[in-house]
């Protein structure tokens, strides 16, 4: 094996650096300490094969590498200041190494995202020719800890090998002890406490749902898309944030999609599959893929679309400066190997579309990026939304929840266009009818013109009318309004769009205007709502009683379906159909793992007939 050359992080590791470079005397390797801005430099004379570089600001580990691999060439051996080495096993271990793997050596083995394991730096082989076609370490995203699991996975993303394994022959590692992490990750923690979410934190940044029903012939193009191969659409590279895993949710699929499935999902590539055995729908197989995931961030692709290179890392670059955002991007629709045409969607902030206007029409698509928090805090899919608009429902959780939508400029999401899309069977008047009375079961309260307290609706630019808001009224709890009943008012202003006005009395902020030229109040709000005057004319009166909403006839299928959800009482169907609270049917039970394509034709004209 010819020398290779020994790197060595370093920041303020006086005590244990001078012991390591005594194990390394018999092998004669040049070593290259890297003095991550140590607070008492190193000092004195080394022999001639140890040089020292002091990087000129503070580079963490990746960065303390990227400088090292500049200064160097040939393949490296990366070992942590305070490492030990005895004997001549490693050595021999190292050798077996060399020529085989892009990256090799002592790894973590039990993290729950990463089975295979991946290696850390503490005592880790980089071969030079997969450094040359892999790239640097990610000082970005992580500039301490993880950036050696993300480099890896992009390595083997590109047909390279790693070999982690849990120990190296003569290799200790010695840590202080009752010291969870390296000596020097332990003191960066301590002296920056506020980036710790950024030092310590492990891929995957992003957790990638495929949903498959039936679409198991599109699956290589979209996994392509993602990882980087041959697509319909020509050669991909692969996404440019690549701290990604993908979970492919079959949803009892009667086509190959398990035997392709199965065939993609690789530990070492971070693709999973997972089986329903009974069919879910969309926001069934969604949930499932979300409940088996490990990402902050989640986004869905559905199985027959793809995605193009900086797609996700736009919308990424957007949830990561504020978690509450929703990212979405444009469409570009193709089709039969070609992209087709474009589909610019309105932006989701500003005047249009407000929230309100989000309980009328979709301005999102299904392939938004959100935390995973606010799945948790909306109670996932609503799964009665089987049938379709299961993205409209989940939207108008998200806003209720004060997650608001955010539009990143290009056109990102690349949407199949070939007679396949479920949209082309779930269209017309009675869908509609259909979707618009499942919205409406499914938050009454929200359709009745209440906007909970922080609700992306509180964004809304436009003015409130003088008068409207009593600064000293306490608001109350979504879930405590209507606890005296509610009554229907008309309001009397004009305008060509709805603007808020608040409670008198429980501080609810309300929306007439425009569209809404009637909605349900609070009872101990009427008396207030119905004295206030603008210009000496009374903004609100009274409304007639409307007629019970229509609701569609399903099919006998449907009728016989199971899905209905389930809030945390147990109650189901009509008994959550209540006038006022946070709707009940928000936080759905959570169901076992089996997921549907949002485009599935045969499913969805079997719905449909």
């Amino acid at each position: 094996m010819d020398p290779l050359t020994v790197i060595i992080p370093f920041r303020d590791g006086h005590t244990t650096l001078p012991a390591l470079l005594d194990d390394l005397v018999p092998c004669g390797w040049p070593v290259l300490i890297v003095d991550d801005q140590s607070q008492t430099p190193i000092t004195g004379s080394w022999p001639e094969r140890i040089s020292v570089l002091r990087l000129g600001q503070r580079g963490y580990f990746a960065g303390a590498i990227n400088t090292a691999m500049q200064a160097t060439r040939g393949d490296v051996l990366v070992l942590n200041q305070d490492m030990r080495l005895s004997g001549t096993e490693w050595q021999s271990w190292l050798a077996e190494q060399v020529g085989r793997y892009a990256i090799a050596g002592t790894a973590q083995m039990r993290h729950p995202a990463w089975p295979a394991g991946y290696v850390q730096g503490q005592f880790m082989y980089l071969a030079r020719a997969a450094w040359e076609t892999v790239g640097e370490l990610n000082t970005r995203d992580y500039p301490l800890w993880g950036n050696t699991c993300e480099w890896q996975l992009r390595a083997v993303r590109k047909s390279w090998l790693a070999n982690p394994v849990p120990m190296v022959p003569g290799v200790v590692h010695a840590r202080s002890a009752g010291v969870a992490f390296g000596d020097s990750i332990a003191q960066a923690l301590r002296q920056e406490p506020d980036k710790r979410s950024l030092l310590v934190r492990t891929p995957p940044l992003v957790s990638v749902i495929v949903t498959s029903q039936s679409y198991g012939r599109y699956l290589p193009d979209c996994l392509n898309s993602l990882l980087g191969g041959d697509t319909s659409l020509g050669h991909m590279p692969g996404q440019s944030l690549q701290s990604f895993e993908v979970i492919i949710v079959d949803d009892a699929s009667t086509d190959e999609t398990a035997e392709v499935g199965k065939a993609l999902a690789d530990d070492r590539l971070g693709v999973h599959y997972i089986r329903r055995e009974v069919l879910g729908g969309t926001p069934a197989a969604n949930n499932t893929g979300i409940r088996s995931s490990y990402g902050p961030f989640v986004t869905i692709v559905c199985a027959d679309d793809m995605r193009e290179p900086d797609s996700l890392e736009a919308l990424y670059r957007v949830v990561e400066r504020n978690p509450k955002a929703v990212a979405y991007d444009n469409l570009y629709e193709f089709a039969n190997g070609a992209r087709t045409s474009k589909q610019k969607l309105p932006p989701a902030h500003g005047n249009v579309p407000s929230f309100s206007d989000l309980l009328q029409k979709n301005s999102m698509h299904a392939g938004i990026m959100f935390a995973r928090q606010a799945w948790e805090e909306v109670g996932g899919y609503p799964e009665a939304m089987r049938y379709g608009r299961e993205d409209w429902a989940f939207n108008i959780a998200l806003g209720a929840k004060g997650y608001c939508g955010e539009r990143v400029p290009g056109f990102g999401y690349l949407y199949r266009r070939e007679g396949q899309n479920r949209s082309l069977t779930n269209q017309g008047p009675e869908w509609h009818q259909k979707f618009m009375s499942q919205l409406r079961e499914l938050f009454p309260a929200l359709y009745q013109g209440v906007r909970p307290m922080g609700c992306c609706g509180g964004g809304d630019p436009r003015p409130v009318p003088q008068g409207a808001r009593n600064a000293s009224s306490q608001p109350l709890l979504l879930s405590e309004l209507g606890s005296e009943g509610m009554t229907l008012l008309q309001f009397l202003g004009s305008g060509s769009s709805s603007q808020p006005w608040y409670g008198p009395v429980t501080g609810a902020r309300y929306m007439f205007g425009g569209n809404r030229p009637q909605g349900y109040v609070d009872n101990r709000d009427v008396a207030g709502m119905l004295a206030m005057v603008v210009n000496k004319h009374p903004v609100f009166n009274l409304a007639p009683t409307p007629p019970p909403l229509a609701q569609p006839v399903l099919t006998t299928q449907e009728a016989q379906a199971p899905v209905d959800l389930v809030s945390e009482n147990g109650k189901t169907g009509a008994e959550k159909i209540e006038a006022l609270g946070e709707v009940a049917a928000a936080a759905p039970e959570p169901v076992a793992a089996k997921k549907t394509s949002r485009k599935s034709t045969k499913k969805a004209k079997n719905a449909a007939a």
